[in-house]
């Protein structure tokens, strides 16, 4: 009896003790990948801020260069207005 006892006793701090590791290991991988969203979220928004800047340089090429081309008697103006302000 005391045998079987000792046995049950070995066998849940065995399984305890297994269980903890499982947990220990999870919560170490969902921090990982945590990190990890962190790191391809602020990438994201550099590319998103770079790409921001371009197109925001490519406005004013656009309103210049419908400057240019008023001159010849075209003038994109409302249409250059609808795209930036859908944007």
């Amino acid at each position: 009896m005391f045998g079987a006892v000792v046995g049950l006793g070995t066998a849940w701090v065995g399984f305890k003790g297994k269980r903890e590791d499982t947990t220990k290991t999870m919560l170490e991988r969902i921090l990982q990948d945590n990190q990890e969203l962190k790191e391809y979220n602020r990438q994201l928004l550099q590319d998103n801020q770079e790409l921001t800047a371009k197109v925001n340089q490519l406005v004013i090429l656009m309103k210049e260069m419908n400057v240019d081309l008023k001159g010849y008697g075209k003038d994109y103006t409302e249409k250059i207005e609808v795209i930036t302000h859908e944007a």
